[in-house]
């Protein structure tokens, strides 16, 4: 279950348990990890979370947190010159389920006005199931310097004639 759980297993039984990965458990257990360190890989996503004292249903105070982690966000997307086409909004209910709602624009985020919108809409919509939220966090991602040669497929959802 734990990091110290997996310390107590000798490094053969952890291969007979978990198969060749069972080399690299041991290894991590004991703080020993080979493979190399990558600093500048490309960044993929930023976001910023908040984890309330006491759970909340109330949803103004949840747009009230949701502006202050919007703001962090934001923040960050102008400090690393980010760009993102999609917006994922993150709560944690009291029973610790999770959900996310992403909504994935035609270009990227490019104000602090269309993160606003965004992420107001999907807490709008986000259907609480009769539970208090305990974290509420936003993420950008979706990056199209993460993935150069990937394209956005388009689709004519347009009325087929009859």
């Amino acid at each position: 279950r734990t990091g110290a759980d997996l310390r107590l297993w000798n490094e053969a039984a952890l291969v007979q348990q978990f198969g060749k990965a069972g080399h690299s458990y041991y290894g991590y257990a004991r703080g020993i990890d080979e493979r190399e360190v990558t600093p500048n890989r490309v960044r993929k996503s930023l976001g910023a979370e908040t984890t309330f004292a006491e759970d909340t249903d109330d949803r103004e105070r949840l747009r009230l947190e949701l502006s202050a982690v919007r703001e962090e966000v934001w923040n960050r997307v102008m400090r690393h010159e980010f760009r993102g086409k999609t917006v994922v909004l993150k709560l944690k209910f009291d029973n610790f389920r999770q959900i996310t709602r992403s909504k994935t624009l035609f270009t990227p985020v490019d104000s602090a006005e269309t993160l606003r919108r965004v992420s107001e809409e999907q807490l709008a919509a986000a259907d609480f199931h009769g539970r208090k939220i305990r974290l509420i966090g936003l993420t950008v991602g979706n990056s199209p310097e993460a993935c150069p040669e990937c394209v956005q497929l388009r689709f004519d959802f347009g009325n087929p004639e009859p």
